[in-house]
C-alpha cells in the first residue's frame, strides 16, 4: 500500500540550498535509509530501475537568495515529503523512535 511520511525539520543555522532541491531531498531519503539498512539502501540505489519511492523538493522559507540557491531561515522548520509504493521500505521507518524525536533548536525543544 503507498504511504507518505511528512518530515519537519530545523537547521541549527544558515544553509544555502540549491534553486531546485529534490535531489537534496532523494539524497536525505538514501541517507536515511542507508543509515536504517545498509542494504535496502543498496537497493534504491540501483540504476535503471523503476525505484519505489518518491520525493517532494524541500519546502523552507528562505532569508535571502543568491546566485547559489536560497539562504534557509533557521527560525522556521524545512519540510519534505516521503511516498513508498512498496511496503518493503516503510516498516524501517516506523520501528525507529529516533526519527519521531522533535528537537527544534530555536524553540527549546
Amino acid at each position: 500500500m503507498p504511504t507518505k511520511i511528512g518530515l519537519e525539520m530545523y537547521a541549527e543555522k544558515e544553509v544555502i540550498l540549491p534553486f531546485f532541491t529534490g535531489h537534496v531531498a532523494r539524497g536525505l531519503l538514501l541517507h536515511i535509509v542507508r543509515k536504517l539498512d545498509p542494504s535496502v539502501s543498496q537497493l534504491l540505489h540501483e540504476l535503471n530501475v523503476s525505484k519505489p519511492y518518491a520525493v517532494t523538493p524541500l519546502r523552507f522559507k528562505s532569508r535571502s537568495r543568491c546566485s547559489m540557491g536560497y539562504v534557509l531561515d533557521p527560525q522556521f522548520p524545512c519540510r519534505v515529503d516521503l511516498s513508498f509504493l512498496k511496503d518493503k521500505v516503510m516498516p524501517l521507518f516506523l520501528v525507529r523512535k529516533h526519527l519521531s524525536q522533535r528537537r527544534n533548536p530555536n524553540k527549546g525543544d
